[in-house]
């Protein structure tokens, strides 16, 4: 009977940092990848709301990268490019600006 306790408690020990160490392997890597690498199935395509948001966010970035070129402030000719990309993305996507 002790040889079961025993086994058992070992054998638990063994498999808990196991079952640590593919977590920290996922924790580096974005959800779509993490999926990937642990079942075998690619990840379903973003949705229309995530590709909308990817857009968006590479728009903002996009006009950070411009706007400290321009010395920490945008031109007026770079903003309304910029506006102008933003209305085209939100009719693209069909979103309203509020």
């Amino acid at each position: 009977m002790r040889c079961r306790v025993l086994a058992a408690a070992v054998g638990a020990s063994l498999a808990l940092p196991g079952m640590a160490s593919a977590q920290d392997m996922m924790m580096g890597q974005t959800p779509p990848q993490a999926h990937e690498q642990f079942t075998g199935i690619p990840p379903p395509p973003p949705t229309r709301a995530e590709r909308y948001r990817m857009k968006l966010l590479s728009l903002r970035d996009k006009t950070l990268r411009i706007r400290a070129r321009d010395g920490g402030q945008l031109t007026a000719e770079h903003t309304q490019a910029l506006q102008h990309e933003l209305d085209e993305l939100n009719k693209r996507f069909g979103v309203k600006a509020p």
